[in-house]
């Protein structure tokens, strides 16, 4: 089966932290969540991919994977450019796509723990559209599925009224016949092609639609508030990781860079070169990526702090996210610092 990997995009939801820099680079647990994104869907049964780029981290991206001998996957790519929306990033993969049903992954969801159905329900369709639907608690800050005697029959952007309790997540399967519909699509409202719109034109046209009730966990990882959900979910699957993830005090180590008297409420994520001064608190929930320097008496909660970033000596940060290489020198609570 092959697969689209979106990771373009501007990143609005998540500025200034975007700021010359991909969301799909930021970093929950041990892992981006461009490697998230790659290891569910090589465990869902994907062998091939193609990473579909936009204006922004395009090279970092290409850097970051490399080879990628560590996912047995056939990874390729291809550039959009400017973000003009799902539907047109979709477009700029039909020479990998071929003549193939394949598969769409928004790069900034996560789903745990197994993508497995929804990948083998849609391979046993011919020619219908795939969606991956999540129950959730407050339907209209997403595209909402409705359905007519069983069957999906439209669906609604962000409704006042939700027609179902269901939300339409970043999971997609299509066939190959979307290509022509999307180069009929004409811009929305805020200028972009619409990947709901393109569902809608194969609907229109008689397609079938395989509806997939996914019942593990997803997260839309696109905001501030969703990047933090889903730091903690990952975490909670993993236990976290590094040096300092398996106890509550940690004494020093010259290995693990960690001073004397600094204490862990796991889960926490450590990345390799982390440095962290006496007497400081980690966690719960914290992933601390490659090189970041944490002065000693300093708290991090709830929190991701990026690579080369620095804690000054007595700050606290809690539930922000502190973008690569800045500098914290006074109290972060619930924000996006660089």
């Amino acid at each position: 089966m092959k697969c689209v990997l979106l990771a373009g995009g501007s990143g609005t939801r998540l500025a200034p932290l975007t700021d010359g820099f991909s969301k799909h680079l930021v970093r929950v647990g041990q892992r981006t969540l461009l490697e998230h994104a790659l290891s569910d869907l090589e465990a869902g049964g994907v062998d091939e991919v193609c990473v579909v780029l936009g204006e922004t981290g395009a090279t970092a991206i290409r850097e970051h994977l490399g080879e990628s001998d560590r996912f047995d996957l056939d990874i390729s790519y291809a550039v959009q450019g400017a973000a003009r929306g799902v539907a047109d990033a979709i477009s700029h993969a039909e020479p990998f796509v071929g003549d193939e049903p394949f598969l769409v992954y928004l790069g900034d969801n996560l789903f745990g723990p197994s993508l497995e159905p929804f990948v083998r329900g849609f391979a046993a369709t011919e020619d219908g559209v795939g969606l991956c639907l999540r129950r959730v608690d407050d339907p209209t800050r997403f595209g909402v599925p409705a359905f007519e005697s069983g069957a999906l029959r439209d669906i609604v952007e962000k409704p006042a009224d939700p027609p179902s309790e269901y939300a339409v997540t970043g999971l997609y399967g299509f066939p190959p016949a979307v290509f022509d519909h999307i180069e009929r699509l004409e811009p929305s409202d805020r200028g972009e092609l619409e990947v709901t719109d393109a569902i809608r034109s194969l609907l229109d046209v008689g397609r079938s639609a395989h509806v997939h009730r996914f019942d593990g966990w997803w997260v839309d990882a696109g905001t501030p508030d969703g990047l933090l959900t889903a730091n903690r979910r990952v975490l909670a699957a993993s236990g976290g990781s590094g040096p300092a993830a398996a106890t509550d005090a940690v004494g020093a180590d010259a290995d693990s860079g960690l001073g004397e008297g600094v204490r862990v409420r796991a889960p926490v994520s450590v990345g390799a070169g982390v440095e962290v001064g006496n007497g400081t608190e980690l966690g719960p929930n914290v992933t601390l990526g490659a090189d970041v320097v944490v002065g000693s008496e300093a708290r991090i909660s709830d929190s991701i702090v990026l690579s080369g970033a620095t804690v000054a000596d007595g700050t606290s940060v809690t539930r922000s996210i502190v973008a690569p290489g800045a500098r914290v020198t006074s109290p972060l609570r619930d924000e996006v610092y660089r």
